[in-house]
């Protein structure tokens, strides 16, 4: 049952998201992605092909086109229970429970796997591999998940949401389909996802007052029931933000300017070229912080604790690039573990000076 303390949860968790996720350097509003040829303009031919453009195509939407990873297509066997239904004169198709759509692993590379039958329906394939990747962009999360163990996968469904895949979340997340021929009477029910459709409905609420998003194009891809749960969210989310408005702090990014040479393993040629490059605060900080860390090189021996402003690597390289293409290309060419990661550097405080937030 959908209660207004899971409404709450979600939209203090989208909040969460918000704060401590990677952000889109070019884009503070991100799209809802919608079924079309805009976002997905390959052709689709139900083949472990098409998956992988599916795949590489949802991590491009996600901004993880260049993130190390593996997609696997996971050995497929048919259901005793499908089977037996096919034999009798009703065809039915039921979940299997503990039998996942698709996994995360982390061992010698990240590696996501999908189940063969999710070729049939690329919606829900999308929706699988939106929730996939979304277990690795919360591994680069700036704090530890506000939530109890129990809510982690909600989390995880919540993230696909907030990266604009809300839509085939909630598809997914219910399906009844029935059909009758000849001698035969046809069925099938799946369920995908932690979250229930009425949750994914008003997140996508919440995704859409958040990102200014016109509610009549979500609400056209919406079923009847989750519709309605989306168009009331509306109003209650809007009401969420009245309220909070003297609350929540002021949208701002707060920047440093580099202003001696930062210490590191790097050569010195290239960390002087740092000087002067002011840089946007990682996930919403406002101020110094104490981090461990390790030589961004050897990676070698018992991290250290030290104070210093976190910026996203990829932020700090992209004002570096202009500066000097040279030492950019130093830095993707010899810490491509961090480049391609969503990881974030550390400037320890003596060699910054804090220039103020930027509305």
């Amino acid at each position: 049952m959908f209660t207004e303390q899971r409404a709450l949860w979600i939209y203090d968790q989208y909040r969460w998201l918000e704060r401590c996720l990677p952000r889109r350097r070019k884009a503070l509003r991100l799209p809802l992605v919608v079924p079309t040829a805009t976002f997905f303009p390959e052709r689709y031919t139900n083949t472990h092909e098409s998956a992988e453009q599916v795949f590489n195509r949802v991590r491009s939407l996600m901004g993880m086109g260049a993130w190390d990873c593996a997609f696997v297509q996971k050995g497929g066997e048919k259901r005793q229970l499908t089977r037996a239904l096919q034999e009798s004169g009703v065809l039915g198709e039921i979940p299997t429970p503990g039998e996942p759509a698709g996994t995360f692993s982390v061992r010698e590379r990240v590696t996501i796997t999908y189940a063969p039958h999710l070729l049939a329906d690329p919606l829900i394939l999308v929706a699988v591999v939106a929730h996939e990747l979304s277990h690795y962009l919360l591994a680069t999360a700036a704090e530890k998940p506000a939530c109890s163990k129990e809510d982690m996968e909600p989390l995880t469904d919540l993230t696909a949401v907030f990266e604009g895949f809300g839509l085939f979340s909630c598809y997914a997340a219910f399906q009844f389909k029935q059909w009758t021929d000849v001698g035969t009477q046809g069925w099938s029910v799946s369920r995908l996802g932690y979250m229930t459709e009425a949750e994914f409905a008003f997140a996508i609420g919440v995704f859409c007052v958040r990102n200014e998003i016109d509610h009549a194009l979500a609400a056209k891809y919406l079923k009847p029931n989750p519709r309605q749960v989306f168009l009331d969210a509306l109003d209650y989310v809007d009401d969420l933000e009245t309220n909070r408005k003297t609350i929540d702090p002021p949208n701002a990014t707060t920047w440093v300017r580099i202003v001696g040479v930062p210490p590191g393993e790097a050569p010195a040629e290239i960390r002087e070229e740092w000087l002067g490059l002011a840089l946007p605060l990682a996930f919403g900080r406002s101020g110094a912080c104490q981090l461990n860390v390790q030589g961004i090189l050897s990676r070698t021996g018992n991290p250290e604790p030290q104070m210093g402003y976190v910026v996203l690597v990829e932020d700090a390289i992209d004002a570096l690039e202009e500066k000097s293409p040279k030492a950019a290309a130093w830095w993707r060419s010899n810490t491509p573990q961090l480049v391609s990661r969503g990881r974030t550097f550390l400037f320890q405080e003596a060699v910054c000076e804090l220039i103020g937030p930027k509305l």
